[in-house]
């Protein structure tokens, strides 16, 4: 069987076009995963229904379906010209149109999209991974008064122990093939795209906890946050970073952050919950003029 792909994440055109040997590292009913044979990196396979991911390659639908229906966990997957060679299928890969999850650095962010941000997110009552309600992140009070906070506020900390407290803290906690910790230090990570305050190292810890033995999360979960860490996000991420840089309609950050919620179960929320706790950061040292609380007290 071949299966022509859609698109892929320009990311992975070195990946595909040279000879290695990979393996199926898990299975899901619309997607998997297939990790290199030094364990050191996982590409996604998935249908054009899901978003666009960092590292991912996408079938048609009804493809998808019919590789996920012929593969095992452990088989080999080889890689080479383009081609993902499984056992009875092969995927062209070769020639297919591209997308780019690496975010291009820009930094700042338009009074007026956070003002719609703000309001957007403050008639949010669902709750994240953590237990408590999105709109519970607007108030200041959640820096304060939450572990979660307590900890996002650690995170810019010039106390190198601290930082490495609050990301030890986060790392791994919760349930789930992406813990809610995990998400919540990519939505911080992908906050500093347009704020620039985390200190220089902060990556750098996160990398060497996640380095540790043993584990100190899901193979999946580290998967992504090293993806962060290098600067690659997922679609929706991207389309809130570009709207709330930029002045944008209240309808369109209201799109963003629908999108964002959709995704895993959980996982959107809890991204979500690190970049509005990394924007109350942001209020606190380096706004100037407590815009946050400015544009709450407006609504």
């Amino acid at each position: 069987m071949f299966i022509k792909a859609a698109y892929h994440d320009e990311c992975l055109m070195d990946t595909l076009h040279n000879k290695s040997t990979w393996r199926v590292h898990s299975l899901f009913n619309k997607s998997l995963n297939i990790q290199s044979a030094d364990q050191k990196s996982l590409m996604l396979i998935a249908g054009t229904a899901s978003p666009r991911l960092p590292r991912a390659l996408y079938l048609p639908d009804d493809m998808l379906g019919k590789l996920v229906g012929t593969v095992q966990p452990g088989q080999t997957v080889s890689i080479s010209e383009g081609r993902l060679i499984f056992d009875g299928c092969t995927i062209v890969a070769d020639g297919i149109p591209q997308y780019q999850s690496r975010y291009a650095k820009e930094r700042g962010l338009h009074q007026g999209s956070l003002r719609h941000y703000v309001s957007s997110l403050v008639k949010i009552h669902k709750f994240n991974g953590f237990d408590f309600l999105m709109a519970d992140l607007t108030q200041d009070s959640f820096l304060a008064n939450t572990p979660e906070g307590n900890h996002i506020l650690r995170l810019y900390s010039g106390d190198v122990g601290k930082r490495s407290e609050a990301i030890s803290y986060f790392i791994g906690r919760g349930k789930g093939l992406t813990p809610s910790g995990d998400d919540l230090l990519v939505g911080v990570l992908a906050a500093d795209q347009l704020l620039g305050m985390l200190p220089e190292n902060t990556e750098g810890l996160i990398r060497r906890r996640l380095a540790q033995a043993p584990k100190p999360t899901t193979t999946v979960s580290a998967h992504y946050l090293a993806c962060a860490l290098d600067g690659l996000y997922n679609e929706p991420i991207h389309h809130l970073l570009h709207v709330l840089r930029q002045e944008s309609e209240k309808k369109a950050i209201e799109e963003c952050i629908k999108h964002i919620m959709a995704i895993g179960h959980t996982s959107g929320m809890d991204m979500l919950t690190g970049l509005t706790g990394a924007l109350l950061v942001w209020n606190r040292f380096e706004g100037g003029y407590n815009q946050w609380r400015k544009e709450l007290s407006s609504l």
